[in-house]
């Protein structure tokens, strides 16, 4: 409802443009006394704001930190980087995964090989212990 209220009462509001989910990105003309506004409007069925539905690109636009907004060649460029770590992420979990399966578990107490250790390496106090028999000095 507040999106028709700014609708109607806005009539110096220019597009500036859109990114690639739909959005749109306006900018709302100040008076004299007034600044400028920049406001956006989500693209879909779902018009609530998500978290992370917005560019990093046009949010610093709304915020002010920078002053043209985004091309869309910055926007397909960011997509296609963000692609690009997605698929060396998934490619590194998989190498990662068949390292795994061939390292041998050595010394680790689950492993049969630590059971098979001589008794005499083995230095345990568990059947000499007296609980009062160690003094400090």
């Amino acid at each position: 409802m507040s999106w028709l209220i700014r609708r109607l009462l806005s009539k110096s509001r220019q597009l500036v443009g859109t990114d690639l989910s739909g959005n749109q990105y306006f900018e709302v003309i100040g008076g004299p006394d007034r600044r400028s506004k920049r406001i956006v409007e989500t693209g879909g069925k779902n018009s609530d704001y998500m978290p992370g539905s917005i560019p990093v690109e046009w949010e610093a636009w709304l915020r002010g930190k920078r002053l043209d907004p985004p091309t869309l060649e910055e926007l397909m460029e960011r997509e296609q980087r963000a692609q690009l770590l997605a698929r060396k992420v998934t490619e590194l979990q998989e190498k990662e995964a068949q390292m795994m399966l061939h390292k041998p578990e050595v010394g680790h107490a689950s492993t049969a090989a630590y059971d098979k250790m001589d008794g005499k390496d083995q230095m345990s106090t568990g059947n000499e212990f007296q609980p009062a028999s160690w003094k400090p000095k």
